[in-house]
């Protein structure tokens, strides 16, 4: 307990020497010395994607370009969901030839928004893309903007048995 305390007054300590430091710097700085403050103080901020320009517009925040590329990418999504859910596609069970069989076909328990929220944010950003090439820390950031999207169309694969091949 004395070992913790004693650290927390040196960690104490050491901060408010730094700051005491900075306050004197900058009390006692020539002009030239204010622009070097300010460069050190100033907020850098570097966007990893540029502005997206599309029909008249532009895109400058996250929200915006995820947007645009929504629209870009798929126009009309409210069209799209009803088109998905009157698709017929073959399920994952009848194309499989050992699974025919009524007794063996698939049935999944509806999916959750939580189940999917976990599932989204348990992966590593970090880990290799997928055949796609799509990194997880943009399927994470995507799925923070519009999660009821991403829960309508997985809910809409899974239901009408549709599993991509790798």
């Amino acid at each position: 307990m004395q070992c913790l305390d004693a650290r927390n007054v040196y960690f104490h300590e050491i901060k408010l020497a730094k700051q005491t430091s900075w306050n004197d710097f900058l009390e006692n700085a020539d002009s030239q010395q204010i622009y070097q403050a300010y460069r050190y103080c100033k907020q850098r901020k570097i966007e990893k994607i540029p502005i997206i320009c599309y029909n008249n517009q532009k895109a400058t925040t996250f929200s915006e370009k995820s947007e645009a590329f929504l629209q870009a990418l798929l126009p009309n999504t409210a069209e799209l969901a009803a088109d998905a859910s009157s698709a017929t596609y073959i399920p994952y069970s009848n194309s499989v030839s050992h699974l025919k069989s009524a007794e063996n076909q698939w049935n999944w328990p509806k999916l959750t928004e939580n189940e999917l929220e976990k599932a989204v944010f348990s992966f590593s950003t970090k880990k290799a893309s997928g055949p796609d090439r799509i990194g997880f820390l943009i399927v994470q950031k995507a799925y923070s903007n519009i999660p009821k999207l991403f829960y309508q169309l997985y809910s809409i694969l899974i239901k009408v048995g549709f599993h991509p091949e790798c």
